[in-house]
């Protein structure tokens, strides 16, 4: 047994992972609504577009003005219902904020001049059938086309069984019957929102992003788990009274334009229908779990994720790819305890003693294959769980995205451990340079965590963190275990994501060892209860999988 010479070690807490919160405000999405201060202020002009983000919209059969949102009031005099709209948008891939172009934007030949927020676009009667063009001409001879497609229509034949004048009761299940969907593109989705006022802007939230069928049923949970709740707690989402149900049938896809930055293209088709909300519903922000009693096993979890909107069910993935596995620890810690002793003859004795935790040092290869038998029980609990499979990491690795994420830093001594497995890095940035770098306006489709699952073709990537602790007042030298596990899934439509699969830890406590246990490369295994560890990690995957079913995400999902 390892003698210990007393002293304690770091707690193992993790790493506070700050997250940029991303303005990114199109005129008329509802996304987020900026005052014309604040957006003056982040709208900067350019002509080097090859850094911007930009969106390509065409939406058809806007819904009457009398819906009161913050667009209608913008457009006061244009705004009229049944009429169209083209645009483009231009963002910033790095930084927060808009730009406005120095030089010209057209739409079919026709300029089209900056509104706000880097944004510009203009109405049109009717729906043209042929495709929009788009050409963007900086001063300096920088040059960018995009085409976008005319919107396929949708109509509402009934709301819960009623053609006008349908009640709305968010406690129960919604029936929308549509007449248009006998032909559909593979992408098509249909999203459904109702009018809610937000901090003082009243805009069209989104309850759902449905499969296009003829009749829609959504279950009441929808209505909790909005795209806005999600980060808002215990907000209201719908109140009682008079409202517009809004629907859109949309497809999207990235363009491939070598001369900007990033580039989506949308085409929206809108129905609407005013009706009348008897009975609203709350605000969910999510799901919060955590094992009840760590006594038994010396093991715990706790798991959180966000509302159904933007948390996507286990039961939706089928591939992963796995872009960061790592092993963290401080193995040497000295603690000073102090005592003092008065005498008789007025003497005062004063007594340090220095107690010491040391856990050897080991060579790269026992780290090695500890993270190696760690993605092996991963790789197992994925597959069995939920038919999940990986793909291997040295393609991962190769993704052009992956490039740009932060290099985990090798080290070996007798007071640190850091190993990276098979060369992944940081998906998440942990020093604050890389923080601030990586923030970015642009759109849900444009982030890192999508970029590198439609470059790798996969629906899921998992990151996982293990930090080692060495605890101080016990008699022996333990390694206690701290596992953080990060899944996220692909966007949900364009304009949420990325989406959280899972997100939690889980920790517990070593086992005393012997020098004689390093004989065998696998000791860590023993010594940190690695089973123990994967078990639990297994445990909180059903104990969330039920957790879900009971709050809608899966009632929710299946209609995707």
């Amino acid at each position: 047994m390892l003698k210990i010479n007393k002293k304690s070690f770091f707690t193992g807490k993790l790493p506070l992972l700050i997250l940029p919160i991303i303005f990114f405000g199109l005129l008329y999405s509802g996304c987020v609504q900026l005052g014309k201060m604040a957006a003056q202020m982040m709208t900067t002009k350019t002509s080097k577009i090859n850094d911007a983000a930009v969106q390509v919209m065409y939406v058809s059969n806007l819904y009457p003005a009398d819906a009161g949102t913050t667009e209608t009031d913008f457009f006061e005099k244009e705004w009229r219902p049944g009429r169209s709209f083209v645009s483009i948008n231009f963002v910033k891939r790095k930084g927060v904020g808009f730009y406005e172009i120095n030089g010209e934007v057209k739409v079919n030949n026709e300029p089209l001049k900056h509104i706000a927020n880097g944004f510009y676009g203009k109405f049109v009667d009717t729906v043209d059938n042929n495709p929009q063009t788009f050409r963007v001409t900086t001063t300096t001879g920088e040059d960018a086309t995009f085409s976008v497609d005319p919107p396929k229509p949708v109509s509402i034949i009934s709301v819960n069984g009623k053609k006008e004048n349908a009640e709305v009761n968010m406690n129960s299940p919604l029936t929308i019957e549509f007449a248009d969907f006998q032909k559909l593109a593979k992408d098509e989705k249909v999203r459904v929102s109702f009018l809610m006022d937000v901090l003082g802007v009243r805009t069209f939230v989104d309850v759902g992003i449905f499969k296009p069928v003829k009749k829609l049923t959504i279950p009441p949970e929808a209505f909790k788990h909005t795209a806005v709740s999600s980060s808002m707690k215990g907000f209201t989402n719908f109140k009682p009274g008079k409202n517009y149900l809004r629907v859109e049938r949309f497809s999207f896809k990235k363009g491939h334009n070598p001369n900007v930055g990033a580039s989506q293209i949308i085409s929206e088709g809108w129905a609407w229908s005013p009706i009348k909300i008897t009975e609203g519903a709350g605000g969910e922000t999510g799901i919060s779990i955590e094992s009840p009693n760590k006594k038994e096993s010396g093991f715990s979890y706790k798991v959180n994720k966000p509302n159904a909107f933007s948390g996507k069910p286990l039961f939706k993935a089928k591939k992963f790819a796995l872009t960061s596995l790592s092993v963290r620890g401080v193995l040497k810690t000295v603690t000073k305890e102090t005592s003092e002793h008065y005498g008789f003859d007025n003497t005062v004795t004063i007594t340090t003693t220095t107690r010491t935790w040391q856990f050897p040092q080991l060579p790269d290869s026992f780290w090695e294959q500890l993270m190696s038998n760690v993605y092996k029980d991963l790789e197992k609990v994925l597959k069995a769980e939920y038919n999940i499979t990986l793909i291997p990491v040295e393609k991962v690795v190769k993704s052009p995205s992956y490039a740009a994420l932060e290099p985990i830093e090798d080290e070996n001594t007798e007071v640190k451990i850091a190993k990276s497995y098979k060369g992944t890095k940081n998906l998440l940035p942990t020093s604050l340079g890389k923080m601030v770098s990586d923030i970015s306006s642009t759109f849900a489709s444009d982030r890192p965590d999508s970029r590198m699952m439609d470059e790798l073709d996969v629906d899921g990537l998992i990151s996982v963190t293990l930090d080692l602790a060495v605890p101080k007042n016990t008699e022996f030298v333990l390694l206690n275990p701290i596992m953080a596990i990060r899944m996220t899934g692909l966007p949900n439509g364009y304009v949420v994501g990325p989406t959280v699969y899972y997100q939690g830890i889980v920790h517990g406590t070593g086992v005393p060892f012997s020098e004689a246990e390093f004989a065998n490369i696998n000791a860590l295994n023993k010594i940190i209860r690695k089973d123990d560890l994967i078990g639990m990690f297994k445990k909180s995957l059903q104990d969330l999988a039920k957790k879900e079913k009971e709050e809608g995400y899966e009632a929710i999902w299946k209609l995707q």
